[in-house]
């Protein structure tokens, strides 16, 4: 599901994969805070230089419209899998306003009332910037 979004943000960003490899190994090393909002979502924190930087991983199967939802039962794998997943072909990551998922949409705009910034794909090159130095 994630694939074709995970294409298009990565050729948006353009990396180069030395350079790519060479900013996972510093991100590894980088300490990182993780909680549990109070509906599960995941919050995550960090902080680079002097600026502390939150990212949130809202609980997609409790936060979206039923057509974007989609349950993969296989268990002919190697592994079994039975899950509900999300699919996010729809989403323009940079911004919310053009999100065709309403229910999702909510939520982050509620959160971005309380506190969550979503980052333009400039602010995500500049932290890659920084991450490289």
């Amino acid at each position: 599901m994630l694939a074709p979004y995970r294409k298009l943000r990565e050729e948006k960003i353009d990396l180069d994969e030395e350079i790519k490899a060479k900013i996972i190994k510093v991100v590894d090393k980088i300490p990182v805070k993780i909680d549990t909002d109070v509906d599960w979502s995941i919050l995550v924190e960090f902080k680079l230089t002097s600026k502390t930087h939150k990212i949130l991983g809202p609980r997609l199967e409790s936060y979206t419209d039923g057509e974007y939802r989609c349950h993969f039962d296989d268990s002919l794998l190697w592994f079994s899998m039975d899950q509900d997943n999300v699919k996010l072909e729809w989403m323009r990551w940079d911004d919310v306003d053009e999100w065709e998922n309403q229910k999702l949409k909510e939520y982050v705009k509620g959160k971005e009332a309380e506190w969550l910034h979503m980052p333009k794909i400039e602010e995500m090159r500049s932290l890659l910037e920084e991450l490289w130095k």
